[in-house]
C-alpha cells in the first residue's frame, strides 16, 4: 500500500510540475515576441539592463546624428515603451554652448 501512495504522490507532483511548466512558458513566449517587435522598429537599439520586474532599459540613436541618443524602458508586462533620458551633446567654444 505505500508503494502505489508514493507512486502516486510521485504522478501527481510531474503532473503539477508539467502543468505549471506550460502555463509558464507561453506567457514567456508572448512576451519575447512584443520584446522582438519594440526593438526591431527602433533605430540601432542596444539593451542595456533589465530589472528584477523583468522591464527592459535600452537605448536608440537617431538616426541622423549618432551623437543624440535616448534612454527608454520597456515594459514587456503592460506593452508601453517610456522615454526616460533623451541626451543631446552640445559643443562647447570660447565660453559658449553651442548646440
Amino acid at each position: 500500500m505505500i508503494h502505489v501512495k508514493n507512486i502516486f504522490l510521485a504522478i501527481l507532483l510531474l503532473t503539477t510540475l508539467v502543468t505549471s511548466y506550460t502555463l509558464l512558458a507561453e506567457p514567456k513566449q508572448k512576451l519575447y515576441a512584443k520584446t522582438k517587435v519594440i526593438l526591431d522598429n527602433l533605430s540601432r537599439p542596444a539593451i542595456e539592463n533589465i530589472d528584477k520586474q523583468g522591464r527592459i532599459y535600452f537605448t536608440t540613436y537617431d538616426t541622423l546624428d549618432l551623437n543624440k541618443f535616448t534612454l527608454e524602458r520597456f515594459d514587456p508586462i503592460t506593452g508601453k515603451v517610456e522615454e526616460l533620458v533623451k541626451i543631446q551633446p552640445c559643443r562647447i567654444r570660447e565660453g559658449r554652448e553651442i548646440h
